[in-house]
């Protein structure tokens, strides 16, 4: 029975095209229990390139192996809640918030707009709040009820409608005896703990902490303006888009040396939740993987790894009162050059450009400078030599060869004539050649 079932998975397998096949293969490993997420379906087919016929074709190849499509998205079932989230805010006001995008809220009919007999007793509890709140030293211990929050959003409106439009600079202005300013502050101020309990999860992203209160009470403070109380909905549920945006912000905008813009800040987002939930489920958080699970491509998903690198700095405390200059201390030295050997250098380079005077054009020196990378720090390829000068490669290779065997012709006649002379041989004495007597050949008796 198994073989037959293997048989059958294979001749299944046959009939796809190669490329399907292999990209089926790859979508099994996203496989649970036999079923594949729509996010990971729908992030194998945007990576792929996949046509309509060949999404056709890899949805028959899952099935034939097994796997089935299901209904609920990976973010939904197992992606845990990230807290840096994408920066969300209800639009109240229809018309969205820069850089944030838009939820789709669902809010109560106009008839759940409070009557007036409501907003009486709304406004006479609110009423009752500021009048406490006199004698109150702590009045952020003290949670506000949904009449009271109510009641202090219509006394901030005076005597318009409860759902018009307020200005912070119009509350501002007020003197802080003010009815409405006071409406507005104790809001502020009973919401308080908002702000401590969310700030708090943000700790450790470039931002201090007093820096996180100040900047979640600015956006506690719009969202007390923009509430609008006869909506039916809490205020907490409301003002912690507002607070969660603005510490957000922060982080994007002074958490790092390096400002990453907005909208990279929110990939930047997407990948490091994608990358917590690929590691609680024991997986490999590769870029293919991360871009899933992500939304990403590929491509983006390795642009946020390389521009993403946190410094450091070197005056942090490592252990007790070693810091990390200390323990790199060493290695930071070698980082950049010393004084000496910038001075060696760039006498190393003066002399090199005095012996590309012996070159016989302007253009062999270019080159070889260019090729060097004293002309723009960078050394230069063939390709952009050649756009600079209007010629081919081939052409520049032939001028940077002739150039190269003129220097070397060059060097090598100086070092032979500055060279010492041999000295000569000594001359030793001339011995006297006797002259042979010739031998007589007469024979004697």
């Amino acid at each position: 029975m198994a073989d037959e079932r293997a048989s059958a998975v294979l001749r299944r397998q046959s009939e796809l095209s190669p490329r399907v096949s292999a990209i089926v293969r790859m979508a099994r490993r996203y496989a649970n229990a036999g079923t594949i997420s729509p996010v990971a379906f729908d992030g194998v087919v945007r990576i792929s390139g996949l046509e309509e016929n060949e999404i056709e074709e890899f949805s028959k190849g899952l099935r034939g192996i097994g796997v089935s499509i299901g209904r609920s998205s990976f973010s939904e079932a197992e992606e845990p809640e990230s807290e840096l989230a994408s920066e969300e805010v209800p639009a109240r006001e229809g018309a969205a918030v820069s850089g944030v995008s838009e939820v789709q809220v669902e809010f109560p009919p106009d008839s759940a707009t409070p009557k007036n007999s409501s907003l009486g007793k709304a406004v006479d509890t609110a009423r009752k709040v500021l009048e406490r709140d006199r004698w109150n030293k702590r009045p952020e211990k003290d949670l506000l009820d949904a009449q009271a929050e109510v009641g202090l959003a219509a006394l901030m409106r005076g005597d318009r409608p409860l759902g018009s439009p307020l200005a912070e600079a119009d509350l501002a202005a007020l003197e802080p005896s003010d009815e409405r300013r006071r409406a507005f502050d104790a809001m502020v101020l009973h919401n308080q703990r908002l702000v401590y309990g969310l700030a708090l999860k943000f700790e450790g992203r470039g931002v201090e902490r007093e820096d996180l209160f100040q900047h979640g009470m600015r956006g506690l403070m719009h969202a007390a303006v923009k509430f609008d109380g006869g909506r039916g909905l809490k205020f907490s549920t409301y003002a912690i888009w507002w607070i969660r945006q603005a510490i957000t912000r922060a982080i994007a905008d002074e958490g790092a040396l390096i400002r990453l813009p907005v909208h990279f800040h929110e990939k930047v987002v997407k990948v490091g939740a994608a990358e917590r939930a690929l590691n609680i489920r024991g997986r490999r958080a590769g870029a293919a993987e991360v871009a899933v699970h992500s939304g990403l491509t590929v491509d983006e998903v390795e642009q946020v790894r390389r521009l993403t690198y946190r410094t450091d700095s070197l005056d942090r405390e490592v252990r007790g009162d070693t810091t990390l200059l200390t323990l790199v201390g060493e290695d930071v030295s070698r980082a950049l050059p010393s004084p000496e050997a910038q001075v060696l250098e760039e006498e190393h380079r003066r002399e090199v450009r005095g012996m590309l005077s012996c070159l016989a054009t302007d253009r062999e020196r270019e080159v070889i400078e260019r090729r060097m990378g004293w002309t723009t720090g960078d050394r230069q390829t063939l390709d952009t030599i050649g756009e600079h000068f209007g010629v081919t490669r081939e052409r520049i290779r032939q001028i940077e060869k002739k150039a190269l065997e003129t220097l070397r012709e060059t060097h090598v006649r100086a070092t032979v004539s500055t060279a010492d002379p041999a000295p000569p041989a000594a001359k030793g004495k001339k011995k006297r050649r006797r002259k042979r007597r010739p031998r007589s050949t007469e024979m004697t008796d």
